[in-house]
């Protein structure tokens, strides 16, 4: 999710991630290994991830996907 609520502030992202195996990352980390493989980098006006911007706030699974499982 991108937004900044007007057009004039920078932008904010929003990623959330969502395992659909009840073993989490570990359920998936093969399959994912394959796109990191694969992965290849694309600067954003030459700058990379790390350049733009820094992790604000980090969480480890909300309840909602807790309950989930």
């Amino acid at each position: 999710m991108l937004d900044s609520g007007n057009d004039e502030d920078p932008w904010n992202v929003l990623v959330s991630t969502t395992y659909t195996n009840a073993a989490g990352y570990a359920g998936i980390a093969e399959e994912f290994e394959k796109i990191r493989r694969e992965h290849q980098t694309l600067a954003v006006d030459g700058k990379s991830l790390k350049e733009l911007g820094g992790t604000l706030e980090h969480s480890g699974a909300s309840p909602d996907a807790q309950s989930r499982k």
